[in-house]
This record gives structure tokens, sequence and C-alpha cells, in this order.
């Protein structure tokens, strides 16, 4: 990837505020009175909060959107109070239909909760009303971050669009139908066959502001992928406990007029393997009826669709997509992504589609503050790998002899950024290539009982009864003398529990070999083939091989070693305090880490003093939470970081804080797009908003960020501003794996090959500084996140906030497995 000064940023976003969208004219419906307050009692006469209400009333509005293309927007918060209407739409829908439906719900809910029907209303109390999007938007201000991509996603999908890649290629013609996602507005074109399997494009609007300018949204455009599945699944052999999508589109048998493929509306519907009889699936939240009305009294159960794919194809009803899910059925012959060329061709399409809508303008490249000579010598002399301390390191390798070979081979024939990590001697001793010229010593040990399965007899304390039980028989290693890394071969979660022996042990493990003094790292047996991590065979590298050397770093990285060159890339900028929040089972955990002369320190809530990243790891026990539940920490935690950094204040005097945007949704209000500014640091701690020896950079890595290219199409790096809003946008290097992959190769011609973009990153650096300051602190920043050594691309968030996740490892005593899992983009 190169560094250009003619190259410049193009996000694919568009500025609306020259449009006229809010004056299209849109069609609302509001729920009557009685149906509302019968809905509401399903909350108050059972007991059930509000979160359990709307999951209860949302299948409801699921099945309305998968029945009519012409609904843009479903309210199920009916309890919030607000004058947001119940249904939007591009035209009414038909009354007597929607009144049949609403019915069979009421029929088919009260039976369930044991509760007479709501009575019959007067039909002039339902009827659709007209009004302008600005006019709906206006009574209530969030209606239209969900209301505009809608409305926008369903103009996108009302003609066909022409992809055109080459000047060779054969234009494709492309039919959009809407996919109602949770956030955002989907539009997915008809399935791509391929010889490698189906996949659908997929475009994605949301409407969004920008840090230092609340008062102007802005529409954002993704371009990705799903992945569909085709074939029959046998579904004893998925995994288990994860939820996945089906998009299901149905037509409505009350009415001549069916759908037809270019105009239809697909919803998401979740379901999970459960149990070990059949069936092994089930929908998430009890959907086996809520079609029983329109099929007539069919079943619809997601063991009859995974089985069954072709039954539900092309031109039946219903219409349903089984979207890949790289959690449940782990691989699919049709890689992830786009390539770049295919992102600025959609782009390029919707920005015609959408004329009125004003793109943002290309943003120019900011070069890299200029070494001198001198530094460009010296750091051509510097070591890949910098070690914080001169402590002998044990590598102890839990695994046959075949692991043990491979660890060796992997130290002699693996390098990190084209170098050697170790040096070894005649007698096969290794010493890392480092300053401190660690010496690093293998061990082989052989599996132990401890990796076995938890002991189901022990019930609930199999985890703490495996614990214990290494703690007692496991030597410990002595921290002070030296680091004991150990690389443990284990089975991955789900062979235990396909083999029914017991639970995974992992988190066990890794915390009787903590307590043992032990940093750890698991690797899968290689005859385990995960699709997590793929190398290019055409590399000519073993792909195990490739894995045993990651983990080596892993575990070199919870150490404290970094990237050398990258910390002399940063340069002079004293110490950098960062500040996240580890959320767990046992807790929410506030942590700071400090990086000062090439070490990183960590302390939270229970730790006073600062530790060095490998002994706050071992010591991870002393960290106290600040409770269970958000809500309830809130307050604590705000005088928590005030008390923290007022602290480093008075001993270290000035520094510069790093701190996700993400956190504005966990109690950091201070860091919400309205409240901050380049000028000023933003008010975290009373004091700190106009301290000149301070400098707050908000780091966003959030779904604020749209899908990017460069003008003229290439594959670039570096930092883009626009030098006025304060606002930097860092790109990174390419992952190993797409280093052949060049900027002509596309999805269309080449659908096996994963197409992954460098993630692209948002700074603000806040407070006191100048224009050369902030682009310095930017560029600081920008190398942060390319100085871990886990990863040889450029990580999302900069080494000091990447590292509290190595921490929050080994606080955690149990997996939670994700609660809802969105239809696939990729």
């Amino acid at each position: 990837m190169s560094r250009s000064k003619s190259t410049q940023l193009q996000l694919f976003a568009f500025d609306p505020s020259h449009s006229d969208w809010d004056k299209e004219i849109v069609y609302q419906l509001n729920i009557p009175e009685i149906w509302k307050k019968w809905v509401l009692q399903l909350c108050k006469g059972n007991g059930e909060k509000e979160f359990a209400l709307e999951k209860r009333i949302k299948p409801l509005g699921e099945k309305l959107k998968s029945i009519f293309p012409d609904l843009i927007m479903v309210n199920n918060e009916l309890y919030r109070g607000t004058k947001k209407p119940w249904l939007i739409a591009i035209r009414p829908l038909p009354m007597n239909t929607l009144f049949i439906l609403v019915k069979a719900w009421f029929f088919k809910t009260a039976n369930e909760v044991r509760i007479p029907q709501p009575d019959d209303i007067d039909p002039s109390d339902f009827q659709w009303s007209t009004v302008t999007v600005g006019q709906a938007c206006a009574e209530d201000s969030v209606l239209c971050y969900s209301l505009v991509p809608s409305l926008v996603a369903h103009q996108f999908c009302q003609s066909e669009k022409t992809l055109r890649l080459g000047e060779e290629d054969e234009p494709i013609v492309l039919k959009f139908s809407k996919v109602f996602a949770a956030r955002e507005a989907d539009c997915m074109s008809q399935p791509i066959r391929s010889r490698r399997g189906e996949f659908s494009y997929v475009v994605r609007f949301c409407l969004k502001t920008r840090g230092g300018e609340p008062n102007r949204q802005i529409l954002l455009v993704s371009f990705g992928v799903r992945r569909i599945i085709t074939k029959p699944v046998n579904t004893q052999k998925i995994k288990g406990k994860v939820h996945s999508t089906l998009l299901v589109s149905i037509d409505n048998p009350l009415e001549d007029k069916l759908q037809d493929d270019n105009v239809r509306s697909f919803a998401s519907f979740s379901y999970r393997r459960q149990g070990n009889l059949a069936p092994y699936t089930r929908w998430k939240e009890g959907l086996d009826e809520l079609f029983f009305d329109l099929l007539w009294g069919q079943s619809f159960t997601p063991e009859e669709i995974i089985t069954n794919p072709e039954r539900f194809g092309e031109g039946c009803n219903p219409r349903v997509i089984i979207v890949h899910n790289q959690q449940v059925y782990r691989s699919h012959l049709v890689g992830t992504g786009i390539s770049i060329e295919e992102k600025r061709r959609f782009y390029e399409i919707v920005a015609a589609e959408f004329s009125q809508w004003v793109p943002l303008a290309p943003i120019p490249f900011i070069p890299a503050p200029k070494p001198s000579h001198t530094s460009s010598v010296k750091r051509n002399l510097l070591p890949s790998l910098l070690i914080p301390h001169s402590k002998e390191f044990v590598l102890e390798v839990w695994g046959p002899e075949s692991l043990y070979d491979e660890v060796i081979k992997a130290l002699r024939e693996k390098k990190y950024n084209t170098n050697s990590i170790v040096e070894e001697d005649e007698n096969s001793n290794f010493r890392l290539v480092s300053p401190s010229s660690n010496i690093l010593t293998l061990i082989r040990r052989e599996r132990h009982e401890y990796l076995d399965a938890l002991d189901p007899t022990y019930g609930t304390d199999a985890y703490t009864h495996r614990v214990n039980y290494i703690q007692r028989t496991l030597e410990a290693a002595v921290p002070s003398k030296q680091v004991t890394l150990s690389l443990v071969e284990i089975l991955p979660k789900e062979s235990w529990e396909k083999t029914g022996e017991g639970a995974d042990p992992k988190l066990a493990v890794r915390e009787g070999f903590r307590r043992s003094g032990r940093i750890t790292q698991f690797i899968y047996p290689e005859s385990v083939q995960e699709d997590e991590l793929e190398v290019e065979e055409e590399e000519g590298k073993s792909n195990y091989k490739h894995k045993v050397f990651n983990c080596i770093l892993d575990l070199l990285s919870d150490a404290g070693a970094i990237d050398g060159k990258s910390l002399f890339d940063i340069g002079e900028i004293g110490p950098i305090i960062s500040f996240d929040l580890i959320h767990v089972d046992r807790g929410i955990f506030p942590i700071l880490t400090k990086l000062d002369q090439g070490v990183l320190y960590v302390r939270g809530e229970g730790i006073v003093e600062w530790l060095p990243l490998h002994q706050a790891i071992l010591e991870s026990h002393r960290l106290k939470s600040l409770g269970l539940y958000l809500n309830q920490v809130k307050p604590r935690l705000t005088r928590w970081l005030d008390e923290q950094l007022s602290w480093e204040k008075l001993h270290t005097g000035a520094f510069t804080l790093l701190i996700g945007a993400h956190l504005r949704n966990k109690g950091i209000w201070a860091l919400t797009n309205d409240k901050v500014s380049k000028l000023l640091n933003p008010p975290i701690a009373p004091w700190i908003q106009e301290d000149p020896d301070i400098n707050v950079i908000r780091i966003n890595a959030t779904d604020e960020l749209p899908s990017y290219g460069f003008m003229p199409l290439s594959l670039s790096t570096g930092i883009y501003s626009d030098r006025t809003s304060g606002l930097y946008y860092g790109v990174g290097t390419k992952g190993v794996s797409q280093r052949r992959i060049n900027k002509k190769m596309t999805k269309l011609h080449n659908p096996s090959k994963t197409f992954q973009q460098p993630r692209l990153v948002e700074y603000m650096p806040m407070g006191n500084a100048d224009e050369m300051e902030r682009e310095r602190l930017a560029w600081a920043v920008h190398h942060l996140r390319e100085m871990c050594i886990s990863f040889e691309t450029t990580l999302k968030f900069p080494y000091p906030l990447k590292m509290i996740r190595s921490i929050e490892k080994y606080i955690k005593n149990k997996d939670h497995e994700w609660d809802q899992n969105e239809a696939e983009f990729v």
C-alpha cells in the first residue's frame, strides 16, 4: 500500500441538507387507544419489564415487514409514551388485511397470557393520515435516524441497477429487495450464483452525525455481501447456543396481487440450535404459529427450512433466505467482503440514484511529521521487538511432540516484519532479538488432565474445582525471576459439546495457570480446521505454523513486547493514558493504562499502583468491579475517573488521554457528538476541559464511519483530514491474507477470495493545540495502532486501548454467546 500526497480519501457519505427529503409525503398510522392499553397490560399485568414487552410485540411488526414492501417503519416501543406513530408507509396499507392480521395476533397472544382479547374498535379510529417526513421527524427528533434511511432504501429498491466492473465485462443487472435490520436499512440483491456458492450484494444506509457537528446529519452508505446457504444442512451438526438469521418474505393471500421478486421486503427472524433431540433448531421467540393464518395452518419451522431450502427458494411462498453464519456453520466456499472496485461502482450507482444528495468532498492526505536524516537512519537500525525488561522467558508447550517441533520451526523460519524474532546459538538456545536480549527457554509439557472437560458431577462448582486443582498441583512459576508463557493445545468449545463429556475447560485452565504464575494462549490441534485465520496457499507457508507463530507473538505481547519501530515513529509525546471499561459477568471494571518510555502499565479499581502489563495480568484478581449493571455504576464511574485523572495530573503533569467514542453509551456523556469540540477537552472531569497540559483524543471506530475509497482508485494508507472539522481519518495497512489481492480483482469474478479493506478509524484530538500539533497527535495515534506485535496489520484501536482486552481474558469466568446475531454483512 502506498502514501501519496495526490491521493484523496472519499467517504461514501452524503449531505442531505440540500435535498427535499423532508418534503416527501408518507402515511402514518397511530395505534388505537384501546389496543395500546391492551398491549401495555401485557407488561403491567404479568410482571414483565418494558424490554420484555417490546420482545413480545416485536414479532407482529416483523410479520408486517415481511408482507408489505411499502412499510418503512414499525414502532415496537409503545410503552415509551412518545408521539411516534405505530406504522409509517410509502402508501396506505390495506386496512382490511391489516385489521385481520392484528386480530390474529391478539387471539394468539391472549391465549398465551390467558387474558381476554381487546374490545372491538370503531373503524374510524383506525385510519391512515398524510404527513411529510419533516413533520414526522419534528414530532420525534430521533425518528429521522430510522425513517430517512428506510425511505432511501425503499426508493433504491424500486428499479433495477446495472453494475459495470470493467470495459471488457458484460454489465450485470441487479434487482434489490429491502431488508429490515436493527438500526440500518439494507438493500440486498438477488442471489449471485457461482461455482463456489451463492451470495448477494448488500447496500446499507444509515443516518448519523459527526463529532463537533451535532446539527449536521450525514447519510452513510456501506457495501458488502451476504453469503447464502442453498443446500440442505444436517441440523444435528450445527453449533449451538448462537443465534443465526433467516430472512423471510411472504405473499399476502388476502390480496389478489402477490409480491414479485423485485419489490419484496424481508424481515429478519432468529433461530438457534437447541438440545440433542430432533428437531434440533427452534425460533428464538416461539414464532412457530406467527404465520399460521397466512399459510392456512401449514407449519413453518427453522428445521423445515434449513433441511429443505429448495422448498423456500425463488418463486416459492414464503420466500426464505438462509444467511450464512460463521459461528454456526463454520465455512463457506464464498469468501467475505467485496473489492474496492465494486464499492466504488456501487457508490456511483447510489450517487446517480440520489443526485439531489451532495456527496461529501474528498479529503486530502496529511503528511506525517518529517523525521531528520539522522532519525531515519536510527529507525532502520531498530529491532522489531522491544521488551520492557531483561527477565528470562520460559515458553511451556502443553501438547504433543508435533506441536513442540512446530514451535521450534516457527521460531526458526517465521518472521515478524521481515525480521526473525530470535537468535539461536550452536547449542540450540534461543534469545529474543531485542535490546534486552532476553533468553527464551522452551519446555515441553505432556498433556495433563487439567485440559479435560470440566467434571459435570460438580455441577455449578466444576469451574472452581478445576481452578483449585490446578493451583494445588501445578508448580508455581516465580514472576520475579522469569516470565512463564504457556502455549496450551486444547479442543474447540463445540468439541466438548459434541462429546457430552462435560463443559469447555478453557476459562478454568486460564485462571488456574494464572494463579500458578503463567500467561496462557490456547491453540487448537492441527487436525482442527479453522476458518477465522486464513493464509494464502500461494505464499508457500504452513497455515498451522502461521497459527503457532501468531500464538507466540500473542504471548510475548501479553508479556509487554511491542513493535520498536512504531514506538520510534510516535516521537516524544510524553505519557499516554488510556481508559476503557471491561464489562463481564462479574461486573463492570474500570481500567486505565499508561504507555511511558515504551512500557505499558495498568491500574484499576483495586490496584492503586501502576503495574507492568504482564504483572497486572497475573494480579488481575485484585481488580474490583464498580457494580453489575451500567445504570448503577454511572455516578460512581464519573467520580472514579475524575479521581484517577486528578491523581495522574498531580504526579505526572502533562499527558495525553485516549478514550473510545463507544463509552458515550456507557455513561461518559461528555463524549457524545454534540458535546465534543476540537477546541476544548470534553468535560469528563470538571477541571480537565481547559487544562493546557492535557490533550484528550477521542477514538471513533463505531458504525458512524461509512465505507470509503480513494481518488484515484488505489490501495493507500495514512491519515486524511479536511483540516477544518478537527477530524482525522486513519487508514491502516492490509492484513497478511490480503497481500495478494490487487485493486483490479472483484468478488463477482473471484467469489472464493476474501476481500478485507483496512479499517477506517476516526481520531479527534481536542484541547489546547494548534493545527500542526493536532496532526502530530493524530499520527501518534495512528502509529499506536501499529504497535501491537500480535497482528501483521493495523489494529482497530491504539495499542494502550487494545491491550485492555488482554486483561479482560483473565477477569471473566464465563463465556457469553451473542444474544442476537444480525444477518451477516461482510
